[in-house]
């Protein structure tokens, strides 16, 4: 049955010589698996359709669903819901946004739709093209904020550090809690983009404590081979 959604692309991965199966959080139907060929051939057209589904596009889908039915759809007809205009060409949104994609694959399980979500993930992306301020610590924002449509959110470091601290021991200066406690409200509390300024330190540990926190609550969850590069490119 043909079903009309909107979705994003979380991953992609080679089959046979010229297609791929793409897994797309769709706002109808939540995470899915979907084929396409003929987008590894090698001539124009067939690049042209596979940069349609770059990490994190946002697209408008016709697509082939059955209800109750866990399997690898097909894709009918593909166009860009929202085209970037900058996270393409800019490096460190490039860089948040490679990072972004591996996150969101370790951590999107569910094959049910959640629109609130979806509207989230949407909405927090298009602010994130369109930011020319403040941008750096998009990943900060996006990663507290979104436990909350996971059902493990925080409201405060406190609340933090008392679910990490049967796990692993929180110790910092006293200067870089004192950051992390300002950073921490802003990222939580405030609409992005907001203004939020952190030392290094500080920011490399509220990032490191907040993976800990998916870390706690994600089953399976494995090493985000993309934080080395983000720390590269951030500091």
């Amino acid at each position: 049955m043909l079903q009309q959604t909107s979705g994003i692309v979380i991953h992609s991965i080679k089959y046979s010589e010229s297609s791929l199966i793409l897994k797309i959080y769709t706002e109808a139907f939540g995470l899915q698996s979907y084929m396409i060929n003929g987008v590894r051939s090698g001539n124009k057209k067939a690049k042209n359709k596979i940069a349609l589904y770059q990490p994190l596009a946002l697209l408008d889908l016709v697509v082939y669903h059955k209800p109750n039915k866990s399997q690898i759809f097909r894709i009918q007809e593909a166009k860009p819901l929202y085209p970037y205009q900058s996270i393409p060409f800019e490096m460190k949104k490039t860089g948040i946004a490679f990072f972004l994609t591996e996150l969101l694959y370790k951590t999107l399980r569910e094959e049910s739709p959640q629109a609130p979500l979806f509207r989230f993930l949407k909405d927090s992306l298009v602010a994130f093209d369109e930011a020319t301020v403040h941008y750096e610590y998009f990943h900060l924002f996006f990663l507290l904020k979104l436990p909350r449509f996971l059902g493990f959110g925080v409201e405060n470091l406190q609340e933090l550090i008392e679910e990490l601290s049967p796990f692993r021991k929180l110790l910092c200066p006293e200067d870089i809690l004192q950051e992390l406690v300002q950073a921490f409200e802003v990222c939580i509390h405030a609409q992005w983009p907001a203004p939020l300024v952190l030392s290094v330190e500080a920011r490399r540990t509220l990032l490191d404590y907040t993976l800990d926190l998916y870390a706690l609550h994600i089953p399976n969850w494995s090493e985000v081979k993309s934080l080395q590069v983000l720390r590269a490119m951030m500091g």
